[in-house]
């Protein structure tokens, strides 16, 4: 006790001498005296000596300059070689007491605005013009809207039309491209089944047994396979994996919201086998609701390969993007049963029972 009261003794006697210097020296270790002291920002209490050094030290930013927060502790008027924290623990007074923050004319860089979401004139539309839209396009290469392939007896594979277009793609709340779709094409109405690719290829192993359930386990290498004997079999051939640009373009289907009927995830059951309703595992296609061009499962049951490297989302506009000519991971999109949607990617020869696959066809 006798050493706090010499301590505080001390500290009442050099103090006020240390801050008239201060004031005569507008230079000092406060910096310049400002014209009009500021209010000064505490963590606790307001003190005489928290505000006398505030009011004498803390420099006003000078218009037009941004400032940044920073912070100075009363230490040095105190004891020049004493810690803040051991000159608190002394004095029995509160650390944040010793302490104000004041704003610095120290020059900052502005941060870069975001960049206006971009726009696309007849985008989005409802379900109504996106039928019209696809069957407008059937009309003009004079086909259905939907396309049935038999690939083995009794084994079909059932397309459905997307027609060329523009959209935004990416998430509204990141960064996000505008897409020109030049040419229609042809997307598969479910996701490939284990029966379609047991025809194929003469087996199918899949985690989770079912003739119309999902084929899953396939590495992104496995569908390039199944791809090569299915153009052999089919005249005409001209099957794909889809572009991550034209996935998102169908999968969206006019829409520009989080998922393609609307932005509300308590609706997502009723299109998609998703995690709150799978039961943890895949169901038979399209026993969920499609979207407005027809399509089943983009939300959920697997997530599917695509045939682009993964790149990052970017800016600007592109025509028929297909990513970068190498990398180390394939673009992987869509809903599983073991999630709620995402935008992802793996390495080629990554296997697992949530991912599949959808066929594309090229229109001649």
């Amino acid at each position: 006790m006798k050493t706090c009261a010499a301590l505080l003794l001390l500290v009442s006697a050099w103090l006020p001498g240390c801050c008239a210097w201060v004031a005569r020296n507008g230079n000092g270790f406060l910096g310049p005296k400002p014209e009009k002291p500021p209010t000064p920002v505490f963590g606790g209490t307001v003190t005489a000596v928290a505000w006398l050094a505030s009011c004498l030290g803390a420099p006003v930013a000078p218009p037009g300059l941004e400032t940044e927060p920073r912070t100075i502790a009363l230490a040095p008027l105190i004891a020049v070689d004493i810690p803040l924290s051991f000159v608190a623990d002394i004095i029995c007074l509160p650390k944040d007491i010793l302490t104000i923050e004041w704003e610095s004319p120290r020059r900052v860089a502005k941060p870069k605005p975001p960049a206006p979401p971009p726009r696309v004139a007849g985008w989005p539309f409802d379900a109504a013009e996106a039928k019209r839209r696809q069957n407008e396009a059937a009309k003009a290469l004079g086909v259905e809207p939907e396309q049935v392939v038999q690939i083995a007896p009794g084994v079909t594979i059932t397309l459905v039309l997307i027609p060329a277009g523009e959209f935004i793609m990416g998430d509204p709340a990141g960064v996000q491209t505008h897409v020109i779709i030049t040419k229609p094409f042809w997307l598969g109405k479910h996701e490939v089944t284990q029966d379609q690719y047991r025809a194929v290829m003469g087996n199918a192993t899949s985690k989770f047994e079912g003739a119309t359930n999902p084929a899953e386990q396939l590495t992104w290498y496995k569908t390039q396979e199944f791809l090569k004997k299915l153009n052999s079999l089919i005249g005409g051939g001209q099957f794909v994996l889809p572009t991550e640009a034209q996935w998102e373009y169908a999968c969206r289907a006019g829409s520009a919201s989080r998922f393609c009927f609307g932005d509300a995830y308590e609706l997502l059951p009723q299109h998609a086998w998703c995690l709150s309703n799978s039961g943890a595992r895949t169901h038979p296609t399209g026993t969920r609701l499609p979207n407005a061009w027809g399509i089943h499962d983009m939300h959920g049951n697997v997530a599917e390969w695509c045939q682009d490297w993964y790149v990052p989302s970017g800016e600007g506009a592109v025509k028929d993007p297909r990513g970068p000519a190498s990398g180390t991971s394939r673009a992987v999109r869509g809903g599983a049963w073991n999630d709620m949607g995402y935008r992802g990617m793996h390495s080629p020869a990554h296997e697992a029972p949530y991912i599949g696959f959808r066929v594309a066809r090229l229109v001649p």
